[in-house]
């Protein structure tokens, strides 16, 4: 019996020993190097798989694709009985992967926020400065950061840092140690506009901040557990960690949430803007498609008709062509003294093939705008969709078992909450249910 592990390949790569495909179930499958852990992802199509094998790293393709993202659904598959296991695994950091992976990854690039948050700003002022301007409301620029004291804002997040005449120079070293802090007191932004300048005056803060961060992770996540001592670090690592991550959220959070909001209205007036135009549009091309339908039926009853006139026709030329064939050569038998003949033909005519008769033309009802036009767009009747009755077509053998397979598609959060529910007693052919623990970490 076919094995799944049967479709695994040696592939060149730093962090997978083999690959493989499943056709049939569209299941892709890597094995990591370091542990000998083998994970099917499921539901991926034939084109994403070419994709990944084709693709100059694997390892790469697999970071940038896979790695954190929670839309791809895989199960770990115990290991392969045909391959000899390593002794001793390599511990396994946050994600499933190892410390070996997680060095392979190349860190991200700091993100240049000045080019951005100034096309931002750029937009902004010239989107507000004439409702500034109607409001009789000063539109003077953007602050530069002298003229913006640090005492002047409500602060959030960081370590708060007096603030004095040396402030602008120790901003202007900025340190990035996982150790040392790199962010003192910050403002709550007001305002989207005031948000942005904030950004664009401390922007040297935040590349170091994520550059901090990113130390961290990697200093404090990749730790091997192997005793209770180290598992007791690990605990440390974690909580320091989980710190940094809500530190972090508190500091741009705020941040987040005032252009998210601006946005909110600006996308809340595009809509009220929009929505009589798009149900204006659709109204309008809901009632041309009712017309085109309807002519298009007409144009359709007329060539039917068209059809059997030219097949009335030929039908009666074919009689008519019959009937003289049969005259004649009955004629000739009489002639000729053959009178069995002459009886044979009046019992049974002589038979022509039908003759073709084009049918009449049938002009469009209709000539389509310029610039516009009508195409087919076949989709599934909804309210027509009978899975009984699909099922037992299957099991009647009416449809193949393998195509079904691939148009149902599992609920996968109803099974969840089953097998939450019902844990070890999960009982559902053709599934496997599994304990994939959680680690919580209780904030202060």
């Amino acid at each position: 019996m076919a094995s799944i592990y049967d479709v695994l390949r040696p592939v060149q790569s730093s962090m997978f020993s083999r690959a493989g495909y499943v056709d049939e179930t569209w299941d892709l499958l890597f094995e990591f190097k370091s542990t000998g852990e083998i994970r099917c992802y499921k539901n991926v199509s034939p084109e994403v798989a070419d994709e990944a094998f084709n693709a100059k790293s694997l390892g790469t393709w697999w970071n940038q694709n896979i790695r954190g993202n929670t839309s791809w659904e895989y199960e770990i598959l115990g290991a392969d009985p045909s391959q000899e296991q390593p002794e001793k695994a390599d511990p396994v950091v946050e994600g499933g992967l190892t410390e070996e992976e997680l060095n392979f990854i190349a860190p991200p690039p700091v993100p240049k926020v000045a080019p951005i948050l100034e096309e931002i700003q750029r937009k902004m002022e010239a989107a507000t400065g004439a409702m500034m301007a109607a409001a009789d409301v000063p539109l003077d620029g953007i602050p530069a950061e002298a003229d913006v004291p640090p005492h002047a804002y409500p602060t959030y997040g960081g370590v708060t840092r007096d603030s004095g005449p040396d402030s602008a120079q120790r901003d202007s070293s900025l340190v990035t140690d996982s150790k040392t802090e790199v962010l003192g007191t910050f403002p709550v932004p007001q305002n989207s506009i005031e948000a942005i300048a904030f950004l664009q005056m401390r922007r040297g803060e935040i590349e170091a901040l994520i550059a901090q961060n990113k130390d961290q992770a990697i200093e404090l996540g990749a730790i091997s557990v192997i005793d209770p001592s180290t598992h007791m670090a690990a605990a440390d690592n974690l909580k320091a960690l989980v710190e940094k991550h809500d530190q972090t959220t508190g500091i741009l959070e705020p941040f987040r949430a005032t252009l998210y909001e601006a946005y909110n209205i600006a996308q809340n007036l595009k809509k009220a803007a929009l929505d009589p135009l798009e149900q204006a549009i659709t109204l309008v091309k809901r009632s041309m498609l009712s017309w085109e339908q309807k002519m298009e039926q007409e144009r359709q009853r007329k060539a039917r008709e068209a059809q059997e006139e030219a097949d009335r026709i030929a039908r009666a030329l074919q009689q008519k062509q019959s009937e003289q064939m049969t005259l004649a050569e009955m004629t000739s038998a009489l002639e000729s003294g053959d009178t069995a003949k002459a009886e044979q033909l009046v019992a049974k005519p002589i038979e022509v093939p039908l003759p073709y008769v084009p049918p009449a033309a049938v002009e469009p009802a209709y000539l389509p705008p310029s610039g516009q036009s009508t195409v087919k767009n076949w989709k599934i009747d909804e309210d027509s969709i009978d899975l009984i009755a699909f099922l037992n077509a299957v099991k009647a053998g009416e449809y193949p078992v393998e195509q079904a397979a691939k148009l149902i598609k599992a609920d996968v959060p109803a099974l969840n909450k089953l097998a939450k529910a019902l844990e070890s007693a999960f009982n559902v052919p053709g599934m496997r249910a599994y304990n994939d623990p959680v680690k919580k970490v209780r904030r202060k």
